[in-house]
């Protein structure tokens, strides 16, 4: 069963890859902010929560430092395999600007802006038009390049180094 590349399937590898970069700023956050703690005595602290156990802020930031690394691996490592696929198809269409529009979206999680910026920003109306004409020239190829796309990854899609040559 071939793997069909859908526009929503793109659309919910790009949000998770999105939450995956929002995970990495939050966990680089909370590691910045656990190296400004000082050093807690817990002999001299009387804090005791449900368990018995006593809990300083700097286990509490071990503890949530450790949640959030174990989610980003959990999330990366689904991206990872969801990468594989997109990337292998989006290869497979033939127009390079389609190509090229599909795999800096979703691969380099590029913005729309930056998309028309690198194809237009060379034109001499671009700062007029960028939201507009040149906006929509970007999203009419994605579409279309989406419909490609999912008809393309129909056919089922066997990578190089698992074709084998002919045996004479």
């Amino acid at each position: 069963m071939p793997e069909q590349i859908t526009k929503e399937r793109l659309k919910s590898f790009y949000d998770s890859c999105i939450y995956a970069q929002k995970l990495e700023q939050q966990l680089e956050e909370f590691k910045k902010q656990y190296n400004t703690l000082q050093a807690v005595d817990l002999t001299h602290t009387k804090v005791i929560n449900g368990d018995a156990k006593p809990h300083s802020p700097q286990e509490n930031y071990l503890q949530v430092i450790e949640h959030k690394s174990n989610k980003l691996k959990t999330v990366q490592k689904k991206i990872n395999a969801e990468k594989y696929i997109i990337q292998q198809q989006i290869n497979r269409l033939n127009k390079p600007e389609y190509r090229d529009i599909l795999l800096e979206r979703y691969i380099l999680l590029k913005d729309w802006k930056n998309i028309c910026f690198e194809y237009f920003g060379n034109e001499k109306d671009y700062w007029t038009y960028r939201d507009s004409k040149y906006h929509f020239t970007v999203m009419t190829w994605h579409k279309r390049a989406v419909k490609e796309l999912e008809k393309i990854s129909q056919i089922p899609f066997i990578p190089d180094e698992a074709q084998q040559m002919p045996l004479w």
